[in-house]
């Protein structure tokens, strides 16, 4: 077996359905398609660090020890998530190491700005109000800004 590297480098992935809908939105991608198989056989990095419990990245784990074993080095596949004592999905991706995020670890990554578009005294609340009538809303609203 190969020798752990003393400095490793890792490649973050991120499995987001906000980041494969704006792919498929921006490039007509019709499944997630990302590059961390790919990016093992360039010996791009030692560690792959993915964001997600979802099970269908469980092959990719195989696939990355695979890999390392016919390139004959060290190499490793993460599954980072967040855990709170609140019943849900306690699992990383099966065949890779699990990073629990704890609500502190996750706290202090959090940026204080809200980048979200200010509105001037309107709530709308989309699921209450017809298309027809929330776009009526808006459009007063903007008139009164």
């Amino acid at each position: 077996m190969p020798n752990e590297p003393a400095i490793k480098r890792a490649v973050v992935f991120v499995d987001g359905q906000n980041l494969f809908y704006a792919a498929k939105n921006a490039f007509g991608y019709a499944y997630p398609n990302f590059n961390v198989i790919s990016l093992a056989h360039q010996n791009a990095f030692d560690v792959a660090l993915v964001f997600s419990q979802d099970q269908d990245l469980s092959e990719v784990a195989d696939e990355i020890r695979l890999i390392a074993g016919l390139q004959k080095r060290w190499m490793k596949i993460d599954s980072a998530f967040p855990v709170s004592p609140v019943p849900h999905n306690k699992r990383g991706i099966n065949g890779t190491d699990w990073i629990r995020i704890d609500r502190a670890t996750y706290d202090a990554c959090l940026d204080i700005r809200d980048y979200r578009p200010k509105r001037k005294n309107v709530e709308v609340y989309r699921w209450y109000i017809p298309t027809f009538e929330l776009e009526t809303l808006l459009g007063e609203a903007k008139r009164e800004m």
